[in-house]
């Protein structure tokens, strides 16, 4: 069977890429959004509408790729108007729902800093394959706001007592750390070279049908609840997110730049010793 015949066009080409691989059993989506990969609102809509038409293909698998330097440094909540704060958290939420209904393995690669948004689309991948440069953590208590899908998908794949140690202290991981946490599963010099080497060795081989029922039944009732919870989070989330938002900009505004990624791992933003 020709790559050709299950070629689909991402949304935004150059922002988002599809690239079917392996007779058009593997189906890679790779997003470049510049200086620190930010998951704006244009990136998340465009995301959401490839996870969103990746079962329909004939794909077995998909590898899910940050390129550049980092996979992604989040949402940039922190740059944001407070006006715009709905808009863009109803939007990553949409990408989190469409990542969940996934009927598809999905391998994420991460090089660099996955922070924030970034982290909350990387943990519902079946497997992460990180390089060793990376550091990955949920840093947003550090300026006030709190991780609602975090708070739901961290517990699942560290365990709760891990998870919520990173939620409430911001701290950010490096790859070894994150691989003892069960966060990575490998650390590999190559990220994306393992991912594909993994899915060609464990996953390609196996029937499409059994392999899409088994992602399914495996984690069905976990999603399932987990969806509810989102939509209930959803609701108290912006009110929270708009008061952070506040006091956010009488502390950490100067050294914030709209569109620009904040630096979580600057002086100010580590504000204490406990965030080491």
């Amino acid at each position: 069977m020709r790559q050709d015949d299950h070629r689909f066009t991402a949304p935004v080409p150059g922002r988002v890429s599809c690239r079917f691989e392996d007779d058009g059993t593997l189906l890679s989506i790779a997003f470049d959004n510049g200086l620190g990969n930010i998951l704006d609102r244009a990136l998340v809509r465009d995301l959401s509408k490839v996870m969103s038409r990746a079962s329909q293909t004939p794909a077995k698998v998909i590898v899910l790729e940050g390129l550049g330097a980092d996979f992604s440094y989040g949402t940039g909540i922190a740059s944001l108007r407070p006006q715009d704060l709905s808009e863009l958290v109803q939007s990553f939420h949409n990408l989190i729902r469409s990542i969940v209904q996934l009927s598809r393995p999905l391998l994420a690669v991460v090089r660099g800093r996955c922070l924030g948004g970034g982290l909350d689309v990387v943990a519902f991948a079946h497997r992460v394959f990180v390089s060793p440069d990376a550091r990955l953590g949920h840093p947003g208590i550090r300026v006030g706001t709190c991780p609602p899908v975090a708070s739901l998908a961290l517990p699942h794949r560290i365990g709760e007592v891990a998870a919520e140690n990173l939620i409430r202290t911001g701290r950010i991981l490096c790859a070894s750390e994150a691989h003892d946490l069960h966060l990575a599963d490998e650390v590999a010099e190559d990220p994306a070279a393992a991912a594909r080497s993994y899915a060609r060795a464990c996953l390609l081989p196996l029937s499409s049908c059994a392999l899409s029922f088994a992602v399914f039944a495996a984690r069905h009732r976990r999603h399932h609840r987990l969806l509810d919870d989102l939509d209930a989070l959803e609701r108290t989330d912006l009110d929270e997110l708009r008061r952070a938002r506040g006091a956010f900009a009488g502390t950490f505004a100067p050294f914030a730049q709209p569109g620009q990624p904040f630096d979580w791992e600057s002086k100010t933003a580590r504000a204490g010793p406990w965030l080491n």
